[in-house]
């Protein structure tokens, strides 16, 4: 019962509670609900208001499929104009309407439907879909009318169905009414302004961005033909400076052949090459015989003329023409006072006896106004003053006469023939302390052999070269043998045999063999005595390779050498102190053990100034060792403009290179001998820090075509880096030297292959010059310091003071301040906002994004080229001007200026100015 009651309440208490909640409800409903009748008119106004200002996303789907609809629909529109009866039902029908409605005024439908393809994202940015719709079928209708109007004043009422050449049937409407309303001329007119405005509204323009257009581009036309002349200018220049300097050179050398045509022709006449038998106490006799040929005739000068002449600090001595001598005779003197001064002269002072195989008269010397003048001996032996040659000065002439010696004049000291140095300032190679190794090489060799075959890797020992440093071990693997399952295991071997800087070689080049390369117990040293004594360095066949260095000997003990023009160029590249400054060292003192001055002259770069200051002085210097990095960018610069100046000269006689340039001047005058120029950079990292596009632009020039023209690079750096070492200075410098470097990747940007990363340091070196496919090992050869003092100070002493070119260091100071001054659309050192001034690139960065719709560091970089910092500083500039918006991620940075903004800006010369208007 007491369930059952239970049962009965729950449903009662149930029901209560609902009817509760009703009433309640009912008492609580009426009051909201007014409220809210009362609040929905303002909602519903307020929804609508946003729903209107909320512009259409042009990054919909619908949006960017609908560009290529219209394009497909105005392409479908053209071919149903073009043949509509062959295109089906549907191509019939259109044919008919649009031909119907529009006459030829419908050959704009398709254009303007393929302008709303390239503009529907803009429309859309705009939020004038509808108004372009609308200016777009009124520019059609007053196409028609005008074409209407064109073709006769009549409607054309039937154009449905008569295909009406005129306007069609709302053109014709059109101007029918017009033309009874307002004649046939205003109806010209007319439909023209209005097809225009219509035009205008329809993209969006107004007759203020057409002006600002126009001028736009007339300023950028202007502003292109102003550089095109002023480089056609530079052009013109260059080449009037070149052509005169060449018309200068041929006419010294003229001069020059005309004088020594002449003074052999008056030595001849006077018959004075006949040498005669014994000269060495003969006084030379007066002619007795007339000579055939007349022989010049000159004008004694007095005493007062002659002290004139002596007071003259600085005289002509090259005759502007070399004249012929005169066919008439002036009347000699009488026979009988002329003989008599010179007879008493030479009874008071008889004549010095004339020096074998030496002219009388003055020689070429005494023409040009070198040497010793006191070589012109008495004359007294004439018949006649007349017969003295025109081209000795009076002074002289009166000198001769009067038996007295001219006044003195300096003679230039001869400069000394170059002597190679001697061997003995070189070290005595040390004997290596090294006992009978066969033992060790026969442990290790099976060592080698076990490991392996541990690891399933069968192999047998064929070969075993002894270097001074390292051993190679030749293994021969089995047949179906991997030759990867032998070079990954290096670890494994370096393991078993307790040996750092284990090289495994695989292939070795010409072998069928793998080369495990194991470092000695006790290293030997290579000294650069021993590979200039060799008969390789000595022999005949490679003394005509001027520019043959030392550089080591290899893993079998075979002295290695190099040939740099042959190289042409060479990357000198490893860490610190591991023997790189050494191998520069080695290659100069091999060049100044083998040529001279005149056939090599010498660059030298060291920032660090520590390292190549010894060579100061040597003739082979063009200028002194250039320490700063400025002047060493005007170095490399002058080196460009020398390659240019070395061509034309190898041009002008129908060379090749330098080679068969100075095989074919040699002997002739008025032609330069080129000599050979190595440049040689101790550390380009720290000319990129300071001038880097100036520097990599010469030596990618250089590199490029400075071969032929006999000037050669040798470039050593401590950062094996991609931003020291470019891909362009890579690709144009073919042979490379890798030292020790720390990864595998230093590696790489230096020889583009592993391996540099397990040399032993101290000289060891992966050498790979131009043609070998894969690097080869060599052992470095060792010059001290000392030994370096020695050669440059006999080569000193015995070759003289090096007078240096003043020419060339004036040259190269001019090329250094160029290169150190802020050039338009220079390199990435240039800030060009941290002061407040805009970047030489600005405009064109601007025009870029403006014409992409979106700016990027990336973009900069590729279409400006130039780098990272100076591509973010430009965005900077446009972000804080307002030109482009905020960053965004990842994402290229929005543009806030169309194209008719940035013209007007360009054109009003306020591109730099804030853009308030965003």
């Amino acid at each position: 019962m007491a369930k059952e009651t239970l049962k009965d309440k729950k449903p009662s208490d149930n029901n209560k509670k609902p009817a509760e909640a009703k009433k309640k409800a009912a008492q609580t409903s009426p009051a909201p609900a007014k409220k809210k009748r009362e609040k929905e008119p303002e909602q519903e106004l307020h929804t609508e208001q946003l729903r209107v200002h909320i512009p259409p996303n042009p990054n919909s789907a619908a949006n960017k499929i609908l560009p290529y609809v219209f394009v497909l629909c105005a392409i479908l529109v053209l071919v149903f104009l073009i043949s509509g009866s062959t295109t089906g039902f549907l191509g019939k029908w259109a044919h008919v309407l649009f031909f119907g409605i529009f006459g030829w005024g419908a050959w704009a439908i398709p254009l303007i439907l393929a302008v709303f393809g390239w503009r529907w994202r803009r429309i859309v940015e705009d939020d004038a879909r509808i108004g372009s719709i609308l200016f777009s079928l009124l520019l059609i209708t007053s196409v028609s009318a005008f074409i209407h109007t064109c073709y006769t004043s009549e409607p054309v009422l039937k154009g449905l169905i008569t295909l009406a050449k005129g306007g069609g049937a709302i053109g014709g409407l059109l101007s029918f009414a017009l033309t009874k309303t307002v004649g046939r001329f205003c109806t010209f007119l007319i439909t023209v302004c209005l097809t225009v405005v219509m035009t205008m509204l329809f993209l969006s323009i107004t007759p203020k961005d057409i002006w600002i257009y126009i001028r736009y581009s007339l300023k950028v036309s202007a502003e292109k033909r102003a550089l095109r002349n002023e480089r056609r200018e530079a052009e013109l220049a260059a080449e009037e400076e070149r052509l005169e300097r060449i018309r200068i050179e041929k006419e010294e050398a003229r001069r020059t052949a005309n004088m020594l045509k002449k003074a052999e022709l008056a030595a001849a006449e006077d018959g004075f090459f006949n040498e005669p038998e014994d000269t060495s106490a003969e006084i030379m006799k007066p002619a007795r015989k007339p000579v055939e040929v007349p022989a010049p005739i000159i004008n004694i000068s007095t005493n007062e003329e002659l002290e004139d002449s002596f007071n003259e600090e600085e005289e002509d001595i090259l005759p502007e023409e070399p004249k012929k001598a005169p066919e008439e005779k002036i009347p000699a003197p009488a026979p009988a006072p002329a003989p008599a001064p010179a007879a008493e002269q030479k009874k008071e002072e008889p004549a010095e006896p004339a020096p074998s195989g030496k002219m009388i008269l003055p020689d070429l010397e005494d023409i040009f106004g070198i040497g010793d003048p006191n070589k012109v001996n008495d004359l007294s032996g004439l018949e006649d003053p007349e017969e003295l040659p025109e081209d000795i000065t009076e002074a002289k002439q009166n000198a001769i006469l009067e038996n007295e010696p001219p006044a003195e004049e300096v003679k230039p000291k001869p400069k000394p023939e170059y002597r190679n140095p001697p061997i003995s300032l070189l070290a005595v190679p040390e004997k290596p302390k090294t006992g009978d190794m066969t033992a060790e090489m026969q442990a290790n060799a099976q060592r080698l052999v076990d490991t392996l075959a541990s690891f399933r890797v069968y192999t047998k020992i064929t070969s075993v070269s002894v270097g001074p440093t390292i051993t190679r071990y030749e293994l021969q693997p089995e047949a179906g043998t991997s030759v990867k399952s032998i070079a990954n295991r290096v670890d494994d071997i370096a393991l078993s045999l307790a040996s750092m800087g284990v090289r495994i070689e695989a292939p070795i080049p010409g072998k069928a063999a793998v080369g495990i390369e194991v470092p000695n117990k006790t290293a030997a040293t290579v000294y650069l005595r021993e590979l200039i004594a060799s008969k390789q360095f000595t022999c005949e066949e490679n003394k005509k390779r001027k520019l043959m260095a030392a550089l080591g000997v290899d893993v079998a003990g075979v002295p290695v050498f190099c040939d740099i023009a042959k190289m042409p160029h060479m990357l000198v590249a490893g860490a610190t102190g591991m023997g790189k400054s050494v191998c520069i060292n080695s290659l100069l003192v091999s060049m100044l053990y083998r040529t001279s001055p005149e056939d090599l002259r010498l660059i030298l770069v060291d920032p660090k100034r520590v390292e190549l200051g010894t060579y100061n002085g040597i003739p082979h210097l063009l200028v002194p060792v250039v320490t700063e990095p400025q002047k060493a960018a005007g170095a490399l610069s002058w080196a460009v403009n020398e390659v240019e100046r070395r061509f034309g000269l190898i041009e002008e006689v129908g060379a090749r290179n330098i080679g068969d340039y100075n095989g074919t001047v040699n002997g002739v005058p008025g032609y330069e001998k080129l000599p050979y120029i190595v440049i040689i950079i101790d550390e380009l990292a720290d000319l990129m820090l300071v001038a880097r596009d100036t520097v990599e632009n010469s030596i990618n020039r250089l590199a490029a075509k400075a071969r032929a023209a006999g000037i050669h690079l040798v470039i050593g750096t401590q950062r094996p880096s991609v931003d020291v070492i470019t891909g362009l200075i890579k690709a144009n410098i073919p042979s490379r030297i890798a030292f020790t470097v720390a990864s595998q990747v230093d590696s790489r940007t230096i020889i583009d292959v592993g391996g540099a990363e397990r040399l032993n340091g101290r000289g060891d070196m992966l050498y790979a010059p131009v043609g070998l496919m894969k690097p080869m090992r060599v052992q470095g050869s060792f010059v001290s310091t000392e030994e370096v003092e020695r050669v440059t100070a006999f080569v000193r002493s015995h070759a003289g003071e090096n007078e240096y070119n003043e020419q060339i260091m004036a040259d190269i100071e001019r090329e250094a301040q160029r290169c150190s001054a802020p050039k338009g659309g220079g390199g990435d050192d240039m800030d060009g906002g941290d002061d407040g001034e805009l970047d030489p690139k600005f405009r064109q960065a601007v025009e870029l994004a403006v014409n992409n719709n979106k700016v990027a560091t990336s973009l900069l970089q590729r279409n400006l080229s130039i780098g990272y910092g100076r591509a973010a500083k430009i965005i900077d500039q446009m972000e804080r001007l307002g030109y482009v918006g905020p960053p965004d991620g990842t994402k290229p940075r929005e543009v806030l200026i169309t194209a008719a903004q940035f013209r007007e800006l360009v054109v009003n010369d306020r591109l730099g100015v804030k853009n308030d208007e965003n």
